[in-house]
């Protein structure tokens, strides 16, 4: 009986049907993230793709309600740490001073 890194159990046996159904679904595993990937990278693309176009001034002919919304952040991630150093006028001059970030996501409703 081969053991690596450990000594092996007196009497316990590893059979090759345990060993090949660890195989087994390590290639499932592999095979079906891989696929998950491919799908989300699909679904990207396909919403990039209608968000676009809903962009440039598309109709939506869907039975689905349809959206895109968008959000505008100004907020910086060392707000708070400037806040404690220094006072709230300079903390305000900064915010409005600092670009902000849009974002924009398709919202797609099921229909009933």
């Amino acid at each position: 009986m081969r053991t690596q890194g450990s000594l092996a159990l007196k009497g316990a046996t590893v059979t090759n049907q345990e060993v090949e159904k660890v195989l087994r679904l390590r290639r499932s595993h592999d095979a079906q993230k891989k696929r998950l990937e491919l799908a989300e990278a699909e679904l990207v693309e396909l919403e990039n793709s209608i968000m676009a176009r809903i962009q440039d001034g598309a109709d939506v002919d869907s039975i689905h309600s349809v959206v895109l919304k968008s959000v505008c952040r100004t907020n910086v991630s060392w707000k708070s740490v400037c806040a404690e150093l220094s006072s709230a006028e300079y903390v305000e001059k900064v915010l409005n001073q600092t670009k902000p970030t849009i974002t924009c996501r398709l919202l797609i409703k099921e229909a009933a």
